[in-house]
């Protein structure tokens, strides 16, 4: 049993920092937005989870919405791994900021990720602890994706010749 636990652990700070090392750019705006609207992050992450399941009760409605239910869990997954790599690069951007100026997303996110996922393993709350991170690592990165769609312009259709 703690072979698996100290896998998993490994894994999981693996994960968040390749993650980062990839996308340093993506991950640090999802930190800045954990940091700067921390509780717009977890209210929006709350109703990820809330309308997830009328969504895709509507998609299995339609022929076409099929595949979109079929892939709907990985994009879950995916966004929510990007999310808890920004909660995990917050964390440790937190506790390593305090010690030295000079440091590293990756790190960072080492940090954090291990963090997280010591706290993972205490009994009664490591598995709330994560469930928050997760939501709240979700609702930072629906909330990029929605201001990102409401600040681009309209696309105006190309005009007819005459």
């Amino acid at each position: 049993m703690r072979a698996v636990a100290t896998m998993t652990l490994v894994g999981f700070v693996v994960l968040a920092a390749l993650v980062t090392a990839v996308f340093p750019h993506q991950i640090r705006r999802v930190a800045s937005s954990l940091s700067d609207s921390p509780g717009e992050a977890l209210l929006a992450g709350i109703a990820v989870w809330i309308l997830l399941p009328p969504l895709a009760v509507v998609l299995a409605l339609s022929i076409v919405g099929i595949p979109a239910v079929v892939a709907l869990p990985f994009l879950i997954a995916i966004v929510g791994l990007v999310g808890v790599a920004g909660v995990a690069m917050l964390i440790g951007e937190r506790i390593i900021g305090a010690f030295q100026r000079q440091r590293s997303d990756a790190l960072d996110a080492v940090v954090g990720a291990s963090l997280l996922g010591v706290l993972a393993f205490l009994p009664g709350i490591g598995w709330f602890a994560i469930l928050v991170a997760v939501t709240w690592g979700l609702g930072a990165v629906t909330l990029l994706l929605l201001r990102r769609v409401r600040s681009q312009p309209p696309v105006e259709p190309p005009a007819a010749p005459a």
